[in-house]
Formats: C-alpha cells, sequence, structure tokens
C-alpha cells in the first residue's frame, strides 16, 4: 500500500470518527436529560416503597436491561457487517457507503429499522470498522469516499 493510500485511508477514517464523535456527544446530552426526568420519576417512586428495596429493584433491572441492550447492538453489528459484504460483493467490490445503502435496501439483507441510528451512519461506523481490520481500504477520489473489498482476505477466511 503506498504512502498516498494510506494517508487517503486514515483521512477517511479520520473524517468518520469526527462524524461519529459529534453524534455521540448529541446522544450523550439527550441521555443524560433523560436520567435526570428517570432519577426525579424514581424518587418520587421511592417515597412510597422502603428505600432500600425500590434502590435494588433499579439497579438490578437496569443492569439487565444494559446487558440485553449491548447483546443485541453487538448482533445488530454483525448482521450489517455481513450485508456490507454481500452488497460490495454485489456491487463489484468497490462503492460508496450510498451505494451500499442501496444495495442492502434493494436486497433486504439488513433491517434499518432496528437500529437508533441513521442508516448512513451506521454504514459508515461498519465501513470504519471493516478498513481497521484491513478487510476493506477507503480512497479519495471525488468527493465522496470509495470503499474496496479486500478479496485476498476474503479468501484466507475461507
Amino acid at each position: 500500500m503506498s504512502s498516498e493510500n494510506l494517508q487517503s485511508s486514515m483521512n477517511c477514517v479520520v473524517i468518520q470518527l469526527q462524524r461519529e464523535l459529534d453524534e455521540l456527544l448529541g446522544a450523550k446530552a439527550l441521555i443524560k436529560k433523560r436520567m435526570r426526568i428517570l432519577r426525579r420519576n424514581l424518587s418520587s417512586l421511592q417515597g412510597e416503597m422502603s428505600p432500600g428495596i425500590a434502590r435494588r429493584k433499579y439497579r438490578y433491572s437496569e443492569s439487565l436491561v444494559r446487558r440485553k441492550e449491548v447483546g443485541k447492538m453487538r448482533q445488530l453489528q454483525q448482521e450489517l457487517h455481513r450485508a456490507c459484504r454481500i452488497a460490495f460483493l454485489e456491487l463489484g467490490g468497490t462503492a460508496t457507503a450510498d451505494a451500499l445503502y442501496s444495495a442492502i435496501v434493494r436486497r433486504g439483507s439488513f433491517s434499518f429499522a432496528e437500529i437508533k441510528q441513521k442508516p448512513t451512519i451506521a454504514i459508515l461506523r461498519a465501513l470504519t470498522f471493516m478498513a481497521q481490520s484491513g478487510e476493506i481500504t477507503c480512497s479519495r477520489t471525488e468527493s465522496e469516499p470509495k470503499w474496496t473489498y479486500n478479496s485476498e482476505l476474503s479468501t484466507l477466511r475461507s
């Protein structure tokens, strides 16, 4: 890989990470607001129950829900990675994030209704992860980055 391609790939990754960070900071503010409302509602409920029981139930249910959400998100990410691989094969190995999204929707290989973020952001996150693992590379020859599937890696996995 030449230094220009490496620099271009790194620039793509940095751009995608900055977008993701901006989105996460917005989500964090929204979560903090919701947590304040939940704590206020919980404290009013605790007045009706014994304080120790309410606190234990809250902590247990919170950790259980969190573990289930993390497991579900991990499963969805794996499914999205698989859908991206299929779309790459369908599109000839090189595509933009928008082209991958169109191919995934057309084929119906992943349901974006289950995720809590915009489909293009989810695809860019998946592409960034795949680029970090060396499965794909990014090139910026036009205004929008193009991603190329590394077929040599796929034959090693088989």
